[in-house]
Protein backbone atom coordinates (compact mmCIF):
# COMPACT_ATOMS: atom_id res chain seq x y z
CA UNK A 1 0.00 0.00 0.00
CA UNK A 2 2.84 2.39 0.82
CA UNK A 3 4.43 1.84 -2.60
CA UNK A 4 1.11 2.49 -4.34
CA UNK A 5 0.73 5.77 -2.41
CA UNK A 6 4.19 6.84 -3.56
CA UNK A 7 3.50 5.95 -7.19
CA UNK A 8 0.09 7.66 -7.00
CA UNK A 9 1.73 10.79 -5.63
CA UNK A 10 4.32 10.92 -8.40
CA UNK A 11 1.81 10.46 -11.20
CA UNK A 12 -0.88 12.67 -9.65
CA UNK A 13 1.36 15.72 -9.62
CA UNK A 14 2.63 15.01 -13.14
CA UNK A 15 -0.92 14.66 -14.51
CA UNK A 16 -2.03 17.79 -12.65
CA UNK A 17 0.83 19.68 -14.31
CA UNK A 18 0.02 18.20 -17.73
CA UNK A 19 -3.68 19.01 -17.58
CA UNK A 20 -3.04 22.53 -16.27
CA UNK A 21 -0.85 23.10 -19.31
CA UNK A 22 -3.55 21.65 -21.58
CA UNK A 23 -6.18 23.93 -20.05
CA UNK A 24 -4.06 27.09 -20.31
CA UNK A 25 -2.20 26.74 -23.60
CA UNK A 26 -3.52 26.60 -27.11
CA UNK A 27 -0.37 25.21 -28.70
CA UNK A 28 0.41 21.54 -28.99
CA UNK A 29 1.40 19.75 -25.79
CA UNK A 30 4.00 16.99 -26.02
CA UNK A 31 5.10 14.12 -23.82
CA UNK A 32 7.84 16.45 -22.59
CA UNK A 33 5.19 18.37 -20.65
CA UNK A 34 4.28 15.26 -18.68
CA UNK A 35 7.96 14.57 -18.05
CA UNK A 36 8.38 18.13 -16.75
CA UNK A 37 5.57 17.38 -14.29
CA UNK A 38 7.55 14.41 -13.00
CA UNK A 39 10.17 16.89 -11.74
CA UNK A 40 7.78 17.60 -8.86
CA UNK A 41 7.81 13.95 -7.73
CA UNK A 42 8.93 14.71 -4.17
CA UNK A 43 6.11 17.20 -3.60
CA UNK A 44 3.68 14.75 -5.17
CA UNK A 45 4.70 12.07 -2.68
CA UNK A 46 4.45 14.54 0.22
CA UNK A 47 1.00 15.69 -0.90
CA UNK A 48 -0.28 12.12 -1.13
CA UNK A 49 1.14 11.05 2.24
CA UNK A 50 0.03 14.25 3.97
CA UNK A 51 -3.47 14.00 2.51
CA UNK A 52 -3.70 10.30 3.40
CA UNK A 53 -2.63 11.01 6.99
CA UNK A 54 -5.13 13.80 7.55
CA UNK A 55 -7.98 12.03 5.78
CA UNK A 56 -7.26 8.89 7.81
CA UNK A 57 -7.34 10.87 11.05
CA UNK A 58 -10.57 12.66 10.10
CA UNK A 59 -12.13 9.32 9.18
CA UNK A 60 -11.83 8.23 12.82
CA UNK A 61 -14.66 10.65 13.60
CA UNK A 62 -16.80 8.85 11.02
CA UNK A 63 -16.67 8.29 7.30
CA UNK A 64 -18.44 11.55 6.39
CA UNK A 65 -15.77 13.88 7.87
CA UNK A 66 -13.16 11.87 5.96
CA UNK A 67 -15.03 12.42 2.70
CA UNK A 68 -15.46 16.13 3.44
CA UNK A 69 -11.76 16.53 4.16
CA UNK A 70 -10.81 14.56 1.05
CA UNK A 71 -12.79 17.08 -0.98
CA UNK A 72 -11.25 19.98 0.97
CA UNK A 73 -7.73 18.73 0.16
CA UNK A 74 -8.54 17.85 -3.47
CA UNK A 75 -6.93 20.94 -5.02
CA UNK A 76 -3.46 20.45 -3.53
CA UNK A 77 -1.92 18.73 -6.55
CA UNK A 78 -3.05 21.53 -8.84
CA UNK A 79 -1.80 24.23 -6.47
CA UNK A 80 1.66 22.66 -6.24
CA UNK A 81 1.80 21.83 -9.96
CA UNK A 82 1.07 25.46 -10.75
CA UNK A 83 3.29 26.87 -7.97
CA UNK A 84 6.05 24.39 -7.07
CA UNK A 85 7.61 26.76 -4.53
CA UNK A 86 4.62 26.48 -2.17
CA UNK A 87 5.07 24.00 0.65
CA UNK A 88 2.58 21.22 1.26
CA UNK A 89 1.06 22.68 4.44
CA UNK A 90 0.42 26.01 2.70
CA UNK A 91 -1.10 24.18 -0.28
CA UNK A 92 -3.41 22.33 2.10
CA UNK A 93 -4.57 25.60 3.67
CA UNK A 94 -5.08 27.13 0.23
CA UNK A 95 -7.07 24.09 -0.92
CA UNK A 96 -9.28 24.30 2.16
CA UNK A 97 -9.90 28.00 1.45
CA UNK A 98 -10.63 27.36 -2.23
CA UNK A 99 -13.15 24.61 -1.56
CA UNK A 100 -14.97 26.42 1.26
CA UNK A 101 -18.58 26.69 0.13
CA UNK A 102 -18.05 24.40 -2.89
CA UNK A 103 -17.66 20.97 -1.29
CA UNK A 104 -21.22 19.98 -2.20
CA UNK A 105 -20.70 20.90 -5.84
CA UNK A 106 -17.38 19.04 -5.94
CA UNK A 107 -19.04 15.99 -4.40
CA UNK A 108 -21.78 16.07 -7.03
CA UNK A 109 -19.13 16.50 -9.72
CA UNK A 110 -17.41 13.34 -8.48
CA UNK A 111 -20.76 11.51 -8.38
CA UNK A 112 -21.42 12.51 -11.98
CA UNK A 113 -18.66 10.12 -13.08
CA UNK A 114 -20.29 7.03 -11.52
CA UNK A 115 -22.32 6.18 -14.62
CA UNK A 116 -19.23 6.39 -16.78
CA UNK A 117 -17.27 4.22 -14.35
CA UNK A 118 -20.02 1.59 -14.40
CA UNK A 119 -20.03 1.68 -18.19
CA UNK A 120 -16.26 1.27 -18.05
CA UNK A 121 -16.75 -2.05 -16.23
CA UNK A 122 -18.87 -3.28 -19.13
CA UNK A 123 -16.04 -2.47 -21.56
CA UNK A 124 -13.51 -4.33 -19.37
CA UNK A 125 -11.63 -1.09 -18.73
CA UNK A 126 -11.18 -0.02 -22.35
CA UNK A 127 -13.42 3.03 -21.86
CA UNK A 128 -10.93 4.31 -19.28
CA UNK A 129 -8.62 5.32 -22.15
CA UNK A 130 -11.15 8.08 -22.94
CA UNK A 131 -12.71 8.50 -19.51
CA UNK A 132 -9.55 9.28 -17.52
CA UNK A 133 -8.56 12.31 -19.67
CA UNK A 134 -12.16 13.55 -19.58
CA UNK A 135 -12.25 13.27 -15.78
CA UNK A 136 -8.83 14.89 -15.37
CA UNK A 137 -9.71 17.86 -17.58
CA UNK A 138 -13.04 18.31 -15.81
CA UNK A 139 -11.27 18.39 -12.43
CA UNK A 140 -8.63 20.76 -13.81
CA UNK A 141 -11.31 23.17 -15.01
CA UNK A 142 -13.01 22.91 -11.61
CA UNK A 143 -9.68 23.88 -10.00
CA UNK A 144 -9.27 26.87 -12.31
CA UNK A 145 -12.83 27.98 -11.54
CA UNK A 146 -12.30 27.63 -7.77
CA UNK A 147 -8.99 29.47 -8.00
CA UNK A 148 -10.57 32.39 -9.86
CA UNK A 149 -13.47 32.52 -7.39
CA UNK A 150 -11.07 32.48 -4.42
CA UNK A 151 -8.99 35.26 -5.95
CA UNK A 152 -12.01 37.38 -6.91
CA UNK A 153 -13.61 37.02 -3.47
CA UNK A 154 -10.37 37.73 -1.63
CA UNK A 155 -10.38 34.34 0.08
CA UNK A 156 -6.83 33.90 -1.22
CA UNK A 157 -4.43 36.69 -2.13
CA UNK A 158 -2.93 36.86 -5.60
CA UNK A 159 0.53 36.67 -4.05
CA UNK A 160 -0.14 33.08 -2.92
CA UNK A 161 -0.20 32.12 -6.60
CA UNK A 162 2.80 34.24 -7.51
CA UNK A 163 0.57 36.77 -9.27
CA UNK A 164 0.07 40.48 -8.80
CA UNK A 165 -3.40 41.82 -8.17
CA UNK A 166 -4.81 43.18 -11.47
CA UNK A 167 -6.88 45.83 -9.68
CA UNK A 168 -3.72 47.19 -8.03
CA UNK A 169 -1.97 47.24 -11.40
CA UNK A 170 -4.79 49.25 -12.97
CA UNK A 171 -4.77 51.69 -10.01
CA UNK A 172 -1.01 52.17 -10.39
CA UNK A 173 -1.41 52.81 -14.13
CA UNK A 174 -4.09 55.47 -13.49
CA UNK A 175 -1.85 57.40 -11.06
Amino acid sequence: MFISLIVKGIFSIAFAYLFLQLAKKTEKITMQTFLEGLNFWAKGILITLWTFLWTFLWSFLFIIPGIIKTIAYSQMNFIIAENPDIDVQKAMKMSISMTRGYKGELFILALSFIGWLLLNVLTFGILMLWLRPYMNMTLTNAYLYLKNKALDSGALPYEDFGMSNPSLLSQNNEE
